[in-house]
């Protein structure tokens, strides 16, 4: 026990007063009396001084002293040693997957590292002085509180418990910031983790205390999964493929099981199991055929060198045909309808329509109309068909200099070096260039359009474009970027921490609310749009966005992260902080607020007491009798 405030002690000093007041304070009671004639002349004597007397013990000197020491007590604000002692613990907890891996072990059970950590925490917990105060941080992209800030200790497990570790390789500078912040000046800070940091490359806060749990273990990982769709669709039973990487990040060699389930309703059916020789830090790609129709495969690798589960299964979904309608309305027998066709032929998931119901339509650039704004439109030149201008027309040697908008995803791979574009025409309508040589635009993209148009400013008849690689590269880019354009998902695989971007109906982007997202163990809400992005997927597992009750795309999102992987350089140790921390005087909600609060409504009680003990007095004294009544002389 000690006192906040010391000097507020010398409020004591008032209960010796108390008590020589009411030790010498002489009181003369009042008499009754039948009539004031009896009595004769008063006469004043003087006494030669005040005799000692005896401390009257009343209940007002009783009161008045207890008054006195409580508000001295409140002054001086008492306080317990224990609660002076509080301490803030602001740990921050390693979120990696490697977390999640077991200590394997000869003979018992695994424990995570987790399980550790937590195990670790626990014990520092147990130790806390009372009226101390936890705030718990998980690293990741994105640092997660996850209790606090500022919680009490004996709430701390029910976070834990729901503690899972998975996140991708990270920087942990984030989560350190905020735990630095959260504790200001006087809190303790420890940071939880399966890998001491290098304190040369990590920029580690010098209060803080480092924990590490880890150990050095096996591991085999999945770290690609793709699934490809048959290539020849025309044939009966043509089949798709799976192609795995498979990892064997430990020191040793190792046999690993891979199996693949079709998960299809209530029943698991079985589609393939391989059993692979794997080489003590090596790679090994594993490729299977698999028919179509089986909508979503679980794919699992096995062995008894697997310290982590999380990187040894791929949920895959299979992958749906998302064909682009092209229409060309070039004339039958010019170069530049051979040359397209030579290309087209060899570019998956496309069909020929008619141009009402295309989203790509090949024409001359006289031909091309402004229809549906989601329709896209490739104008071949020459511009100006007419002979005179063809004649006026440039051509560009090799020696040309091309500048490209690289940025642009039409020119995504393309070089055009040792190019001779011929026909080069001026452009007479707005337009935004892509490919320039000097003032002249030779392919562009043209403004004020309902549609999507671009236009190739080239006479392919006089050009060698078609005989080098960009011009495959050219038609591929224009063909996936109009696919992407459609309504559906580009891709149906994901990895974790990739963004997902794609295009939703008219139906479901004119709606009111906001669109669900479920999967990897949450529920969230997504802005709805005609371009939906989703970000933030730190969990792997099955997704599903739903419009009410219209689903609007299902896809997989699965752990690959080869460096988060490797376990082999986990440590264990201990690094107090290079800077001690005085966390003396840390109040949560200080108790002796209250205390001093109840002692001023004691005295105010006393006090009150007092009052009534005082007029109750005053009243038996001056009762009926104290009225004068004179009597009558007979």
């Amino acid at each position: 026990m000690s006192f906040a405030n010391p000097w507020g002690l010398l409020a004591l000093a008032a209960l010796p007063t108390i008590a020589a007041i009411h030790l010498f304070h002489r009181r003369y009671p009042r008499l009754p009396v039948a009539g004031l004639h009896l009595w004769g002349v008063a006469r004043m004597t003087h006494t030669p001084g005040r005799r000692r007397e005896r401390l009257p013990i009343t209940a007002t000197l009783i009161l008045e002293l207890l008054a006195a020491l409580v508000l001295a007590l409140a002054l001086a604000r008492p306080q317990v040693d224990s609660f002076d002692r509080a301490i803030h613990l602001v740990a921050v907890l390693d979120g990696s997957a490697s977390m999640s891996a077991h200590r394997l072990t000869a003979g018992g059970p695994a424990r995570t590292f987790r399980e550790l950590a937590i195990e670790d925490l626990e014990r520092r917990l147990k130790d806390l002085p009372q009226g101390s105060a936890v705030t718990l941080i998980e690293s990741g992209r994105r640092p997660t509180l996850l209790f606090g800030p500022q919680g009490h200790p004996d709430e701390v497990s029910a976070a834990l418990a729901h503690w899972s570790p998975q996140a991708v390789q990270h920087d942990f500078q984030p989560a350190w910031d905020l735990a630095d912040q959260l504790a200001e000046a006087s809190g303790r800070l420890i940071f939880l983790t399966d890998t001491i940091p290098d304190s040369e490359r990590a920029n580690l806060p010098t209060r803080f205390a480092v924990v590490s749990v880890g150990e050095p273990q096996p591991n085999l990982a999945i770290t690609a999964a793709r699934w490809t769709r048959p290539e020849d669709k025309a044939t009966a039973g043509a089949m798709g493929e799976i192609t795995l990487r498979l990892v064997n990040l430990g020191r040793r060699d190792t046999t690993g099981t891979v199996t693949a389930t079709a998960v299809n309703g209530q029943q698991d059916q079985p589609v393939f199991s391989r059993t692979v020789e794997l080489a003590a830090g090596r790679s090994q790609p594993l490729q299977v055929g698999v028919r179509p129709g089986l909508g979503e495969i679980d794919i699992r690798i096995s062995g008894s060198r697997d310290a982590l589960e999380l990187d040894s299964r791929v949920r895959l979904v299979e992958p749906v045909a998302r064909t682009v309608g092209v229409a060309m309305t070039l004339p039958a027998d010019s170069i530049a309808r051979q040359q397209l066709n030579r290309v087209l032929v060899t570019l998956p998931d496309w069909r020929a329509v008619g141009s009402g119901e295309a989203d790509l339509v090949i024409a001359r650039v006289a031909e091309v109309a402004t229809g549906s704004s989601d329709q896209w439109w490739l104008g071949v030149g020459p511009v100006d068909e007419d002979p005179a201008a063809r004649k006026r027309a440039v051509d560009l040697s090799d020696r040309s200099a091309y500048v490209l908008e690289k940025r642009h995803p039409l020119l995504d791979g393309v070089v055009l070096g040792g190019v001779i574009w011929g026909g080069v025409q001026d452009l007479a309508f707005d337009h935004t260039p892509l490919v320039t040589s000097g003032s002249r635009s030779l392919l562009a993209r043209k403004l004020d359009t309902r549609s999507t148009v671009f236009v190739l400013n080239i006479d392919l008849a006089r050009s060698n474009l078609p005989d080098t690689p960009d011009w495959p590269i050219l038609i591929s880019n224009l063909l996936e970027e109009c696919r992407d354009s459609r309504p559906g998902l580009r891709r149906v695989n994901y990895r974790v921490s990739e963004n997902v971007r794609f295009r939703i109906d008219d139906t479901a982007a004119d709606g009111d609310k906001l669109l669900q997202l479920e999967g990897g163990g949450r529920r969230r809400q997504v802005a709805r749009g005609r371009l939906v992005e989703i970000t933030g997927l730190t969990r792997s597992g099955l997704y599903t966005l739903t419009d009410g009750d219209r689903r609007l795309a299902r896809f997989a999102v699965n752990f690959q992260d080869p460096v988060e992987s490797s376990l082999v350089s986990l440590t264990a140790g201990e690094r107090a902080a290079a800077v001690p921390v005085v966390t003396t005087g840390f109040r949560i909600d200080s108790p002796y607020t209250w205390l001093i609060l109840l002692g001023i409504l004691m005295v105010i009680g006393l006090a009150v007491a007092d009052w009534q003990v005082l007029r109750q007095a005053a009243g038996v004294t001056a009762g009926p009798l104290s009225k004068p009544r004179f009597l009558k002389s007979s």
